[in-house]
């Protein structure tokens, strides 16, 4: 994926801009009248020192006459010049580490690669756990045998065996969620494939039909607000909440998608993230930059983010719209 250049974002510099302007008038105007009795933010003041000035009557010949012209020469630039320097700053970068939780490890699973192409509708699916998801009509879900999930035998070393029971505990903690969006598909032309594996990478779920497939990664912790790393590279983007922080959980599905087009050219592959709990402080600001790297951002109705698309309206206009799926 391409690098994108990074934006201007006018939420940010609105933000900033208005602290600053705040704590640069209240040291400025009290600074200068302390020290010279002139009030930066009085009219009349103004117009005094200028015409003395130009009238000859006001010469500078004192540092404290100096220190006064330079403060009205450079009033509004060194504004300027504040606020953009404090916008350029990196401040997630300040943020004390001991505000999170320990970081959580990606939601990766080396299992195997898939080796076979991809056709949408016969979306290969690795994991034991599917096994236990129902179907509901008129969504099918292939069902995979145990025996080409994991390879045999299981690695004998101590890293390899936690790669596994990594993947396990990853499939686990995303079948409660699962179970809740299957019966929101009901009646989408999409087949409904859970737990993803594809070359090192693990997705929640794939939506998929003959011609376009949508691979979700799912944000669900209920009571939390998120804030997204929005000046990074999508691969490097984390996610932060008071209690803990995603290290870029979206790798894996852009990864995913990427996979599934380049085996099917002809076909449309999408990473997304679905959000089904909490809420997300810089919404707005997360949605337009997901898009300009192309991951759709989709909520549920529990999300309080007029910005962000409900999940159930993606669903009938990308799958269920007039489109040639055969």
């Amino acid at each position: 994926m391409a690098d994108k250049k990074k934006s201007l974002s006018y939420g940010k510099l609105i933000f900033i801009g208005v602290i600053w302007t705040f704590l640069y008038l209240k040291i400025a105007v009290n600074g200068c009248f302390f020290l010279f009795g002139f009030n930066l933010l009085s009219a009349s003041d103004w117009v005094y020192r200028l015409v003395a000035f130009l009238d000859s009557r006001w010469i500078i010949n004192t540092s404290a006459d100096f220190g006064l012209f330079c403060c009205m020469l450079l009033f509004v630039p060194l504004w300027l010049i504040g606020w953009w320097g404090l916008y350029l700053v990196h401040w997630k970068k300040f943020i004390p580490k001991r505000l999170f939780e320990k970081k959580i490890k990606r939601n990766v699973i080396k299992i195997a690669s898939d080796k076979k192409g991809f056709a949408p509708h016969k979306l290969r699916v690795q994991s034991s756990a599917l096994l236990s998801v129902a179907p509901i009509a008129p969504n099918t879900i292939s069902r995979s045998d145990p025996e080409d999930v994991l390879p045999h035998p299981y690695p004998s070393d101590q890293e390899g065996k936690e790669k596994i029971d990594q993947s396990q505990s990853d499939i686990m903690s995303d079948e409660q969620d699962i179970q809740a969006i299957l019966p929101l598909t009901t009646g989408t032309r999409a087949d409904f494939f859970p737990h993803i594996s594809m070359n090192g990478h693990y997705a929640a779920f794939a939506l998929s039909t003959d011609s376009r497939a949508v691979v979700f990664h799912i944000i669900n912790q209920p009571d939390s607000t998120w804030i997204v790393d929005t000046d990074v590279d999508i691969k490097q983007s984390d996610w932060y909440s008071e209690r803990r922080v995603l290290d870029a959980p979206l790798t894996s599905v852009i990864e995913i998608a990427k996979s599934l087009h380049e085996s099917e050219p002809n076909s449309i592959a999408v990473p997304a993230v679905l959000m089904m709990s909490g809420s997300l402080m810089n919404a707005s600001e997360t949605r337009d930059y997901l898009e300009k790297n192309g991951v759709m951002l989709l909520r549920l109705d529990e999300v309080d983010a007029d910005d962000i698309p409900l999940f159930t309206d993606f669903l009938n206009e990308y799958f269920n719209s007039n489109q040639d799926d055969e």
